[in-house]
């Protein structure tokens, strides 16, 4: 049996769509897993030093280096790539592309963040963008931005670092429908992890309780809300339920119990949860930001402004549907995550991107 060659994968904080590319990077090579505490600010004197110390032992072992976002845990692994010429791919999901300094989001706001950002994609022997709008994108969903373009070639535009587009994807298997489901006919859900003030804002959540005030004859199931942030909220309308976290099961079966997926957010890298709802028969309602629009297409509604008004009104349009109207559009939801966003396309990509080296 041939050995497997070593391939280091960092990131900042686990993820479903950061496991996914684990589990069919293991299937080719021997796949080394470096990660730390990295939101803890206190640590992060202590944790360069670890990595330091990690890739000093690992780099003549190693035969690729990728790395989920870049943030302070990306620069160290790039130059000791750059000086061993060992190939090292940043994998870029939407924070690190963006700044928002109204909503206090986007990791290219903070100084000191944005210079290992921008050293990081320098040094890099390739970006992964997880879409096109994290290139280059002109911004016009919120009024409330400074910017009124985002991506790493408006932030960073000297950069000449090679990219290429590589698309989440999604195993079809893991939404398939729970026996004996049913879905609510008038029924919304949106999911996000929701721990602060940052996070409430950037992914609409508070628009989605606000239109719970204002449809009242209609269900509102938010899943990923900390407690914590849960009781910071004033007079949640009754027809709102909240989940803090639920295991892939569980999720699954939130969604086909739910007729819609709104996702309101106010900047998306890319739209994971939304692809799983759609996978799971769920119409999307969605914000024009990132590639929502691209991956919703002709199977759900764009809203094109962070307008309550506007959303009211797009919201209205979806319970105005017929059932037979509900069911086709059910069905092109599926349909298109299954042909655009499939796993094994993304396997494949990025495997040719590494042996093509």
């Amino acid at each position: 049996m041939n050995k497997k060659n070593q391939l280091i994968y960092v990131y900042p904080s686990n993820s479903s769509f950061i496991q996914n590319d684990i589990d069919f990077l293991s299937k080719k090579y021997n796949v080394l897993v470096n990660t730390s505490s990295w939101s803890n600010k206190i640590l992060l004197p202590k944790n360069l030093l670890s990595q330091f110390f990690f890739f000093l032992f690992e780099i003549r072992k190693t035969k690729f280096i990728i790395v989920s976002f870049g943030g302070y845990w990306s620069l160290i692994p790039s130059v000791f790539g750059k000086i061993f010429n060992v190939p090292v791919y940043i994998i870029l999901n939407g924070t690190d592309c963006v700044s928002f300094p109204n909503y206090n989001y986007g990791s290219i706001r903070k100084s000191l963040l944005r210079y290992f950002i921008k050293k990081t994609y320098f040094f890099a022997t390739k970006l992964l963008p997880v879409s096109e709008t994290l290139i280059f994108d002109n911004y016009t969903y919120s009024d409330n931005c400074k910017y009124s373009n985002q991506g790493f070639k408006y932030h960073f535009p000297n950069l000449k670092t090679a990219y290429e587009i590589c698309y989440n994807g999604f195993d079809f298997n893991k939404w398939v429908a729970p026996k004996d489901y049913r879905r609510k006919p008038n029924s919304f859900i949106t999911v996000a992890s929701i721990k602060n003030d940052v996070t409430y804002f950037m992914k609409g959540i508070d628009r989605f309780i606000e239109l719970a005030t204002l449809f009242k004859n209609c269900s509102f199931t938010i899943v990923g809300i900390s407690k914590e942030m849960l009781s910071s909220i004033n007079n949640l309308p009754q027809n709102v339920n909240a989940f803090d976290f639920l295991n892939q099961e569980d999720l699954n079966k939130k969604y086909h119990e739910n007729s819609f997926y709104i996702q309101l957010s106010i900047n998306e890298g890319f739209g994971c949860s939304l692809c799983e709802a759609m996978l799971a028969g769920c119409i999307p309602i969605g914000s024009n930001v990132g590639i929502i629009e691209k991956i919703i297409g002709k199977s759900g509604f764009i809203l094109e402004k962070d307008n309550i008004d506007l959303i009211s009104q797009t919201l209205q349009k979806a319970l105005n549907l017929t059932d037979k109207e509900r069911a086709i559009l059910s069905e092109i939801s599926k349909k298109r995550i299954v042909e655009n966003f499939s796993i094994k396309r993304r396997e494949k990509q990025i495997i040719q991107i590494l042996e093509s080296k």
